[in-house]
């Protein structure tokens, strides 16, 4: 997988119309918030053409179950069930692919217990070769979906079907295929919510912190963002974006899809 080519791809823009027959855009610069609280996980993100999806995942018992604290935990709800299994099957009836050829899919895992989760979840991914890509080392074997997940290191892994997050700061020495995303508490480092102009002492430091993810190979990605349904949203979305950064998060995907769609048509 060519990293800096794919980083180009996402930063650059906001959304991107596939082909000159105007087929549905994909929103890749959206990341759907706790998906699995959606009305139906993973799918209402696929219908609104965004290309990446967070899952709490819990081990318990053997199992990987997707919530966001034990309490939460429904037998039904594994990360088989909710995600892996569907996303083969998304991929069977697209020809290859989930949203687009080339552009991988990302299911961001944000591991919810320690111990040997990541392991377990590295085990269960392994048997979705034929759609999840591997990484050894500095190798990749591209496919449609790449995995990010957060909770640990990858020393007991040699073979891999996920790479890692962080913060800023990470040594230029550790590659993509073992730290892909920065990951940012958007509150705790800008105040700007979208209420007019960014003040520019602000915009200069976002500026920073871009160009700090990007000269690594690295995406930057927000949390605790102002979703599109927010007073200020469209503007708060539209400016940041603006600056390169490459993922923020929206716990409105029907919202922040049907938006976008008007703004294009």
């Amino acid at each position: 997988m060519k990293w800096k080519r794919i980083i180009c791809i996402v930063s650059a823009i906001l959304y991107i119309t596939i082909n000159q027959a105007q087929e549905p855009t994909i929103l890749y610069n959206v990341l759907s918030h706790n998906d699995y609280e959606q009305e139906r996980p993973l799918f209402d993100a696929i219908t609104a053409k965004i290309n990446a999806v967070e899952a709490d995942v819990i081990l318990l018992d053997g199992k990987l179950y997707v919530a966001h604290g034990p309490a939460e935990i429904k037998k039904e709800n594994t990360l088989k069930s909710l995600y892996l299994e569907p996303l083969r099957q998304i991929i069977v009836n697209n020809g290859g692919h989930v949203l687009q050829k080339e552009i991988p899919f990302i299911l961001y895992i944000n591991t919810k217990t320690a111990g040997e989760t990541l392991l377990k979840i590295n085990e269960e991914l392994s048997n979705y070769q034929d759609i999840i890509t591997r990484f050894n080392g500095k190798k990749e074997s591209p496919k449609p979906i790449t995995v990010i997940c957060g909770g640990g290191e990858y020393k007991d892994m040699p073979q891999r079907y996920m790479t890692g997050e962080g913060k800023l700061g990470i040594s230029k020495a550790i590659p993509p295929s073992s730290i892909y995303m920065v990951n940012l508490n958007w509150k705790k480092h800008f105040t700007y919510l979208g209420n007019g102009k960014m003040p520019r002492k602000e915009r200069k430091k976002l500026k920073k912190y871009v160009n700090a993810a990007h000269s690594k190979g690295r995406i930057l990605r927000f949390w605790n963002n102002p979703d599109i349904t927010s007073e200020y949203g469209p503007h708060f979305w539209t400016t940041v974006l603006k600056e390169g950064v490459d993922l923020l998060n929206t716990d409105s995907p029907k919202a922040i899809g049907l938006y976008f769609s008007k703004k294009l048509n």
